[in-house]
Protein backbone atom coordinates (compact mmCIF):
# COMPACT_ATOMS: atom_id res chain seq x y z
CA UNK A 1 0.00 0.00 0.00
CA UNK A 2 1.78 3.03 -1.33
CA UNK A 3 1.70 6.66 -0.85
CA UNK A 4 1.48 7.49 -4.54
CA UNK A 5 -1.68 6.96 -4.57
CA UNK A 6 -4.00 9.84 -4.25
CA UNK A 7 -6.48 8.95 -1.28
CA UNK A 8 -9.25 10.39 0.54
CA UNK A 9 -10.14 10.65 4.51
CA UNK A 10 -12.51 7.06 3.86
CA UNK A 11 -9.58 5.58 2.01
CA UNK A 12 -6.99 6.79 4.21
CA UNK A 13 -8.95 5.52 7.80
CA UNK A 14 -9.44 1.97 5.92
CA UNK A 15 -5.91 1.52 4.96
CA UNK A 16 -5.59 2.32 8.27
CA UNK A 17 -7.64 -0.17 9.87
CA UNK A 18 -5.43 -2.96 7.10
CA UNK A 19 -2.29 -1.70 8.28
CA UNK A 20 -2.91 -2.09 12.44
CA UNK A 21 -5.18 -5.51 12.03
CA UNK A 22 -3.44 -7.25 8.79
CA UNK A 23 -4.22 -10.50 10.02
CA UNK A 24 -7.37 -10.27 11.13
CA UNK A 25 -8.36 -8.56 7.98
CA UNK A 26 -6.66 -11.69 5.99
CA UNK A 27 -9.17 -13.73 7.25
CA UNK A 28 -12.48 -11.23 7.10
CA UNK A 29 -15.40 -10.79 4.71
CA UNK A 30 -16.18 -7.56 2.51
CA UNK A 31 -18.65 -7.09 4.92
CA UNK A 32 -17.10 -7.25 8.08
CA UNK A 33 -14.26 -4.58 7.10
CA UNK A 34 -17.22 -2.33 5.95
CA UNK A 35 -18.95 -2.77 9.02
CA UNK A 36 -15.53 -1.98 10.99
CA UNK A 37 -14.64 0.91 8.80
CA UNK A 38 -17.83 2.63 8.69
CA UNK A 39 -17.71 2.28 5.05
CA UNK A 40 -20.25 0.56 2.15
CA UNK A 41 -18.52 -2.54 1.00
CA UNK A 42 -18.59 -1.16 -2.51
CA UNK A 43 -15.58 1.56 -0.94
CA UNK A 44 -13.51 -0.96 -0.20
CA UNK A 45 -14.09 -2.46 -3.70
CA UNK A 46 -12.86 1.12 -5.01
CA UNK A 47 -9.84 0.90 -2.83
CA UNK A 48 -9.25 -2.46 -3.70
CA UNK A 49 -9.02 -1.63 -7.46
CA UNK A 50 -7.43 1.69 -6.90
CA UNK A 51 -4.43 -0.04 -5.34
CA UNK A 52 -4.27 -2.21 -8.10
CA UNK A 53 -5.77 -5.44 -7.21
CA UNK A 54 -8.85 -6.86 -8.76
CA UNK A 55 -11.10 -6.78 -5.86
CA UNK A 56 -10.86 -7.51 -2.01
CA UNK A 57 -10.24 -11.27 -2.23
CA UNK A 58 -6.88 -10.60 -4.16
CA UNK A 59 -6.16 -8.11 -0.83
CA UNK A 60 -6.58 -10.63 1.47
CA UNK A 61 -4.18 -12.86 -0.59
CA UNK A 62 -1.58 -10.34 -0.37
CA UNK A 63 -1.95 -9.83 3.19
CA UNK A 64 -1.87 -13.34 4.04
CA UNK A 65 1.38 -13.53 1.60
CA UNK A 66 3.14 -10.77 3.42
CA UNK A 67 2.09 -12.06 7.16
CA UNK A 68 3.91 -15.76 6.03
CA UNK A 69 6.89 -14.12 4.53
CA UNK A 70 7.09 -11.80 7.62
CA UNK A 71 6.85 -15.26 9.93
CA UNK A 72 9.37 -17.01 7.70
CA UNK A 73 11.74 -13.96 8.17
CA UNK A 74 11.28 -13.91 11.68
CA UNK A 75 12.45 -17.45 12.45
Amino acid sequence: MNAEYKLNETEEAIISYIKDNQEAVSHMSISKLAAKTYVAPNAITRLCKKLNYDGFVALKLALRDAHVNDQRGSD
